[in-house]
């Protein structure tokens, strides 16, 4: 071998190291303050691929605090759960949009393919759920359970594999498999959903069946309706402070001498109206839209909402 080919190699050779180790400290660099990516190998079966998972902690971080799992949308496939087209509660947290939170946050990050769905690596994710739990000791009685769209579906196929495990579940414009559908699964967990009223990007009646089934069963769950658009959705709801303070499972909850129902106690109780009509003008609230005016099944006429109030002004027409 000849001097100038071995000075060649040498070169190419010191160009791929350099080239790996700035990927690495790129990929470093890039990692928003807070969060740490970590992977879960293969279990060993198609059920369950190799996971990436992302995991906020705060600056305090100890034993003993919540847990909020996310499931991220379709914008958040493959390699970058947090990315801001997402819009989704890691997103929202990494923008600032919703404040940091003083809970361990975990978002699972969908490997992709499996039709884009879920439900075929849900196994992967429980274990993440699983891993995360015991590496930080959270306090296993005040775990919640959130997703938007996709993930809003997935939440559902979460609590089916793994029951008894979630105290708290918002659904954020999702839908719901109709194998999903086990009331007794849901035993101990509130359920709180919202959808976007009359934006049919997401079929949601069956969230609409499945809290009518939870009612039937003496459960806590509650679907609203909100004048709003599936992209709007998740900001609007992720950053208003009594669903933080609801989801991070902190809020001080006192009853409802009326109805024995658990309300936060930062929240306005808004009366359910019979009827409610959206008004057209730049006044309009984003407000819970009377479940008889909404083209979707009708919740039945159970328990009050778990959070009655009125949430942020719709942007005008």
């Amino acid at each position: 071998m000849t001097a100038k080919r071995i000075t060649c190699l040498f070169i190419s050779l010191l160009f791929s190291i350099l080239f790996m180790l700035s990927a690495g400290a790129d990929s470093q660099k890039d990692w928003p303050e807070g969060w740490e990516r970590f992977e879960m190998p293969s279990g060993g079966s198609v059920s369950t691929p190799r996971m990436k998972y992302w995991v906020y902690t705060p600056f305090d971080v100890k034993p003993g605090l919540p847990l909020v799992v996310y499931l991220h949308s379709t914008h958040g496939m493959a390699n970058w759960a947090l990315n801001q087209a997402e819009r989704g509660l890691g997103s929202l947290i990494v923008d600032g949009t919703v404040p940091e939170p003083e809970c361990i946050v975990l978002v699972p990050q969908h490997p992709g393919t499996y039709d884009d769905e879920w439900e075929p690596v849900i196994q992967s994710v429980k274990r993440c759920v699983e891993k995360v739990i015991e590496d930080y000791k959270v306090d296993t009685s005040r775990i919640a359970l959130t997703g938007y769209s996709l993930g809003a579906i997935g939440i559902w196929d979460l609590v089916n594999v793994m029951p008894g495990t979630f105290s708290r579940l918002l659904c954020v414009d999702g839908r719901i498999r109709k194998l999903s559908m086990n009331p007794e699964r849901f035993e101990g967990c509130d359920v709180l959903a919202y959808v976007a009223h009359g934006d049919q990007t997401v079929n949601n009646n069956t969230v609409y069946r499945f809290v009518n089934a939870l009612n039937e069963r003496g459960m806590k769950a509650e679907c609203i309706p909100l004048i709003t658009t599936h992209g709007e959705i998740p900001s609007q709801v992720y950053s208003d402070e009594s669903v933080q303070e609801w989801l991070w499972l902190i809020s001080a909850l006192v009853k409802d001498e009326e109805d024995d129902f658990p309300v936060i106690s930062t929240a306005p109780v808004k009366t359910w109206p019979a009827k409610e009509t959206a008004s057209p003008s730049k006044e309009a609230s984003l407000s819970p839209v009377s479940p008889t005016a909404s083209p979707s099944p009708a919740p039945s006429s159970g328990p009050p909402s778990l959070i009655r109030k009125t949430l942020s002004p719709l942007p005008s027409p």
